[in-house]
């Protein structure tokens, strides 16, 4: 049986909403940090990526690192051409201290970070700010990427795990999130995120450290199209940052373990049990079993290794 619908109810309940206040929509400004060194080849396409958002209440912050090459008149056009293009320049301090720097100067109330030979895809900034608004307890979200060659064609793609705990057990590995690709609450950058110390790594010592504090996240979208370029950090200096990443790893593997054991439970393991029955019996029972489901045998070796040995240096017990 067809219910009859009455058009002159529905006419004055449609008059009727029209008065009720309505949400108001909150507008965020978005501060783009982009370090430039010798960029000259690709940066313009990088900047006109992020003018080019869907969501254009934004600045782009842009440190000129001492380049050598055309790359500073190039931004120098950019700046003339838009407003919302920050540009300051100066000598050569490197990476980590050119983002530490570029933090301090932005405005937004959320930060995204992009390299400047990558390309943003257009929905990139509005999609990563629609997350955080959906999940209020994520301070930083990054997405998934495309891999290309100094041609612009893709060669690849690249994930990372999306939610918090796939993220935390994939920290013992390598990096959860790729690093121009990220959103993060302002509020992460209130002290220095990045250490000189963990250079070309920079990114991963950073993961690690805020880890514990706060929350990281993945969009399962691929947003930005990742360079890979010959003369980039990430391919110029990889032994380097191989090895830079290891010794993060390690120090992670050794931290977790004395974070999460209390000294009574250390001392009454290790008497009882040995070190590699304690480890044995903590790895099954642990309620942060979850970070070790990934790790192999070969690097479960390794950690008791290195736990010994930082035992007999400094008799934590």
């Amino acid at each position: 049986m067809e219910i009859a619908r009455n058009p002159k109810k529905s006419r004055t309940l449609q008059h009727c909403l029209q008065y009720l206040p309505q949400a108001e929509t909150v507008t965020y400004l978005l501060s783009v940090v982009i370090p430039v060194y010798n960029a000259e080849k690709f940066v313009r396409s990088a900047i006109e990526s992020v003018l080019g958002q869907t969501y254009s209440e934004l600045e782009i912050v842009i440190i000129n690192d001492g380049s050598t090459d055309s790359s500073l008149e190039i931004l120098r056009l950019l700046e003339q051409r838009d407003p919302r293009v920050r540009l300051f320049s100066r000598g050569n301090r490197g990476l980590v201290s050119t983002l530490n720097e570029a933090f301090e100067y932005c405005h937004g109330d959320f930060i995204l970070r992009m390299d400047a030979d990558d390309i943003a895809e257009p929905r990139w900034a509005e999609t990563l700010l629609k997350h955080m608004e959906k999940n209020p307890e994520c301070d930083i979200v990054g997405s998934q990427a495309w891999s290309i060659d100094e041609s612009d064609k893709i060669t690849g793609i690249i994930r990372k795990p999306c939610t918090s705990a796939a993220i935390n057990s994939h920290m013992i590995r390598n990096s959860p999130l790729i690093h121009p690709s990220i959103m993060m609450r302002k509020s992460i950058v209130s002290m220095p995120l990045y250490k000189q110390s963990d250079w070309p790594a920079e990114d991963y010592g950073a993961w690690i450290r805020v880890n514990t504090g706060c929350n990281l996240q993945n969009v399962s979208k691929t947003l930005i199209k990742y360079r890979r370029n010959k003369n980039g950090i990430s391919l110029s200096n990889q032994d380097l940052q191989r090895r830079k990443s290891y010794e993060l790893r390690e120090k992670y593997l050794l931290n977790s373990f004395l974070v999460w054991s209390s000294p009574s439970e250390r001392s009454f393991l290790i008497n009882s049990l040995g070190w590699q029955g304690m480890a044995s019996l903590w790895l099954k029972n642990r309620s942060h079993l979850s970070l070790f489901t990934l790790v192999k045998n070969q690097l479960i070796t390794f950690f008791l290794t290195r736990v010994k040995y930082a035992r007999s240096k400094s008799n934590i017990v």
